[in-house]
């Protein structure tokens, strides 16, 4: 990048990854808002349904957000940056996943790592309506594995940025078993559950019967539920097929991937020798997990993140 970042100093007394962490989420409901925000029902090209939010103004460089598992357009990080992109007069849309939005999803689907469908037709769609617009992405942890996925083989977008990206999806689903991040881990698997009681109350079904272990480990419900749902075998062919990190030397669009080297998920990080010449690879010391909390201001505590994506992406506006 032309304009150097400074190196990321986590806020005083949020140096631990755990910090670092839930720290958005605890501010959350302090985080501000965009005034513009405006909501779309959009329909894929399987007839399936996803939910898109929109901030900032009608015209401008555009940047689709693309959230964690379990994540929507309220999530801490999602909202935060979006007012962010909004105050500097460009337009944010958060894409939903399947099921993840207001709308339940029509389909026997779940939204997992490789599911690129929904960016695929809602960039073609933003495309198709101003084929001259800068059109970006940030993608978030899954989503930022859905976005890279995206990119290996295709070409459309200007410019992308990937956060703490889980590019082996079976370690990160074996790291989020682990006590030490139980919390999260039980935020995650709370949200799932909530996902699939509502796709089955939706579609009038009789929910199966499931053991108990989907209710306890991410392993467990990628095994019963998203390896099925999205025609995998198993949960091991589902983490081998949609692992983003074999497809990362096919990218050709200008990208940023931000990791913390003490991100309690990603216990592998990517490494340079795994990148084609179009992406950058940034290290921070510390961060966590989508944390890079620099600032205890709830709009402005993942600051420095902001200004870090925002200094890749204007060069490509």
């Amino acid at each position: 990048m032309s304009d150097p970042i400074k190196p990321f100093i986590p806020a005083l007394g949020l140096k631990h990854p755990k910090a670092q962490m839930l720290w958005p989420f605890v501010l959350n409901s302090l985080i501000r808002t965009h005034s513009t925000e405006r909501h779309e029902t959009f329909t894929l090209s399987d007839d399936d349904v996803i939910d898109l939010t929109w901030y900032g103004p009608q015209h401008g460089p555009i940047v689709l957000m693309l959230h964690g598992i379990t994540g929507h357009a309220n999530s801490p990080y999602c909202k935060a940056l979006t007012y962010f992109l909004a105050e500097k007069g460009w337009r944010a849309c958060v894409i939903h996943a399947r099921g993840c939005g207001p709308t339940p999803n029509r389909l026997h689907k779940s939204h997992h790592g490789a599911d690129t469908l929904g960016l695929t037709c809602v960039v073609q769609h933003l495309h198709n309506q101003s084929p001259t617009t800068p059109l970006m992405a940030v993608g978030f942890s899954l989503g930022g594995s859905v976005l890279l996925n995206y990119l290996a083989t295709q070409h459309t977008l200007t410019a992308a940025v990937g956060i703490c990206i889980p590019h082996q999806l079976g370690t990160v689903a074996a790291a989020l078993d682990h006590p030490n991040v139980r919390l999260y881990q039980k935020s995650i698997l709370k949200g799932l559950q909530t996902w699939l009681r509502r796709k089955y109350q939706q579609q009038h079904l009789i929910r199966p019967h499931y053991p108990d272990c989907i209710q306890n480990s991410i392993q467990a419900f990628d095994e019963w539920i998203t390896a099925p749902c999205n025609h995998f075998q198993s949960a091991t062919e589902y983490y081998q097929t949609a692992s983003c990190g074999q497809k990362l030397k096919h990218i050709q669009t200008p990208t940023l991937i931000i990791q913390s080297q003490d991100d309690p998920l990603i216990r592998t990080p990517i490494q340079p020798t795994q990148l084609s010449n179009s992406t950058q690879l940034m290290h921070t010391e510390s961060g966590g997990h989508i944390g890079f909390v620099s600032r205890y201001r709830p709009q402005y505590c993942q600051s420095w993140l902001h200004d870090t994506v925002w200094s890749f992406l204007q060069l490509y506006a």
